[in-house]
């Protein structure tokens, strides 16, 4: 049963990280790749090549496990493409689970109060 809301990372090797939801402001853009030329009468030609995702997670505050949970993914797996699964609930109530073949960006922290760490922000991009 799915788990609305809820962002998962697979590794090649199959090792999963349920990523932590608490403080997270999840947010998804997408990116036109494109090729833009003149054709001789002058008038401007786009062919759209693809469109690829970016998927940013960003925390006010994380607590020390939950970074060290991304420090783990990214340097055992930065150069790794890694799949991403989000859970999303469609209109009618129904959970879908959509995969996505993404690589990690480094990302920084800063030291916050009480052994919290305040502005991460975690960001992977569709290859």
């Amino acid at each position: 049963m799915p788990d609305f809301n809820r962002i998962t990372v697979i590794t090649n090797s199959g090792l999963v990280y349920d990523l932590s939801p608490f403080g997270r402001a999840f947010s998804e853009s997408s990116e036109l790749l494109t090729r833009e030329d003149r054709a001789a009468s002058g008038k401007l030609r786009r062919d759209i090549i693809a469109e690829k995702m970016t998927f940013s997670l960003v925390y006010d505050n994380i607590d020390t496990i939950a970074l060290e949970q991304f420090e783990s993914i990214f340097s055992s797996h930065k150069d790794e493409v890694l799949t991403l699964e989000i859970v999303r609930r469609d209109s009618v109530g129904v959970d879908k689970v959509t995969r996505y073949s993404v690589l990690m960006r480094p990302f920084a922290r800063k030291r916050g109060a009480k052994g919290l760490w305040q502005g991460v922000t975690v960001e992977f991009v569709e290859v």
